[in-house]
């Protein structure tokens, strides 16, 4: 079976959208992103009163390791975008553990420009994971915080999905590969693909 890696956070805001730049094979919707300058410090933490304790293969350390090795990726992509662990329940980001759909490791509000950065991202503390897709699948959901929706879903089309010219192209994803932003583990990518790199140079340089 697929696990499913996060199930999106929709607010009605969304459904009444006016699009940005349109291309032939995705759309950039300006302005339905966090502003430039609050991507680039986004700190993460854990809610008041939550425990999630430090231990090699937990949530925590996993958060702390998807850090390093996104902020790295989107360096090498050339974007200004950086994320930054502080454990506090002051961050913009905060970790939280809940209930949520047998399969569903985590659910995240999606970051748009009328609420900024997504606040919340729900842990499934009960869904059996490796550290390694603990990792994956938290550098996924870090990236919806910004803004970024998942990828080869059309319907999110009509609901700004974020996207550059060709990322959800039949033959770039055959030629550049899957992109983290897809739904199940079985076929995101650890690190970022090509068509990731180039939609985080572009819409947040």
């Amino acid at each position: 079976m697929k696990k499913i890696i996060s199930t999106i956070f929709m607010v009605a805001s969304f459904v009444s959208v006016s699009f940005g730049v349109n291309t032939d094979y995705g759309i950039r919707v300006n302005d339905t992103l966090p502003s430039a300058q609050s991507v680039k410090n986004v700190t993460v933490g854990i809610k008041s009163g939550q425990a999630f304790y430090y231990y090699y293969h937990g949530w925590r350390a996993s958060m702390m390791h998807a850090i390093q090795l996104l902020n790295n990726e989107i360096y090498d992509a050339g974007s200004s975008v950086k994320f930054k662990w502080t454990g506090s329940s002051n961050a913009n980001v905060l970790m939280e553990y809940g209930t949520l759909p047998s399969g569903t490791a985590a659910r995240t509000d999606i970051g748009d420009n009328s609420h900024g950065i997504g606040k919340k991202m729900i842990i499934n503390g009960y869904i059996n994971l490796s550290f390694k897709d603990k990792i994956e699948t938290l550098k996924h959901e870090l990236l919806h915080t910004i803004g970024f929706r998942h990828s080869r879903t059309g319907s999110e089309i009509s609901y700004g999905s974020v996207m550059v010219t060709n990322t959800n192209s039949f033959w770039e994803w055959q030629y550049f590969g899957h992109s983290i932003m897809e739904t199940s583990l079985n076929k995101t990518p650890f690190n970022l693909s090509e068509l990731d790199k180039r939609a985080l140079r572009t819409i947040f340089p």
